[in-house]
């Protein structure tokens, strides 16, 4: 479950040293007019056909970036969704942004509907104390990262954050939410991947259209594509 009081963490020298440099904008892709369809939430259990991402410097250089931490995941097959890509441009520490849309992969740019994303950032956490690294990491994330994200919007509250596990990895995930004009409500959910191994590290900004899924709850966030493609990080060790 998510904890909705975060108590104020005094800022150690560890935080100055914290970059992070944020890319954010949920695209509209169609008119969201008439649009009524509702997208299953997977189920925690059950088979998933997925398709392997590798983010590595062999991505690096096929795309001008610099990979200083690699990483992968899994993107789960979903009947009348199709994911698009963007890369990074080298600056704002953008590395990856997945759009998660309606239609097949034929289908025109202008009848697609945005659904949610994904934004893979890169951000820099000097080794240390564990626990000190994930208390100054949910205070950047639920503070900085969540502003940024939410910059251009008035209506827009974080809802809560928690310590969780992806895989072997202590990650920090926050939820928040805020009003977009023409898609209505939008869940921000912000998940820091700490390296345990080394100070670079990713952390990855989602948008989740409220109204594509039939929520009963934050944790459900857990379970729609993106939130799936979340659960499949994993660092690349050297």
């Amino acid at each position: 479950m998510y904890q909705l009081d975060i108590p104020s963490i005094k800022a150690p020298a560890l935080m100055a040293l914290l970059s992070m440099m944020l890319f954010f904008s949920p695209p509209v892709l169609a008119s969201e007019d008439g649009f009524s369809f509702k997208f299953n939430l997977f189920s925690t259990e059950g088979l998933v056909v997925s398709d392997n991402y590798t983010i590595d410097e062999d991505f690096g250089q096929r795309n001008g970036l610099e990979i200083l931490a690699p990483f992968k995941f899994q993107i789960p097959r979903q009947d009348n969704v199709t994911p698009l890509f963007t890369t990074g441009t080298g600056s704002g520490g953008m590395i990856l942004k997945i759009n998660f849309t309606t239609g097949e992969k034929d289908t025109d740019i202008n009848d697609r509907q945005f659904i949610e994303n994904i934004q893979f950032v890169g951000m820099t956490l000097p080794l240390g104390d564990a626990e000190e690294r994930i208390a100054v990491l949910t205070r950047l994330l639920r503070n900085d990262a969540f502003n940024g994200a939410t910059a251009d919007y008035e209506q827009k509250e974080v809802l809560g954050s928690r310590n969780a596990k992806i895989g072997d990895l202590d990650v920090v995930d926050v939820v928040g939410r805020y009003i977009d004009p023409d898609l209505g409500l939008i869940y921000v959910r912000i998940v820091g991947f700490p390296n345990p191994n080394a100070p670079r590290a990713v952390f990855s900004v989602s948008n989740i259209v409220a109204d594509r899924f039939d929520f009963t709850s934050l944790d459900e966030l857990e379970f729609t594509g993106g939130g799936k493609t979340l659960s499949s990080f994993e660092y690349i060790q050297p």
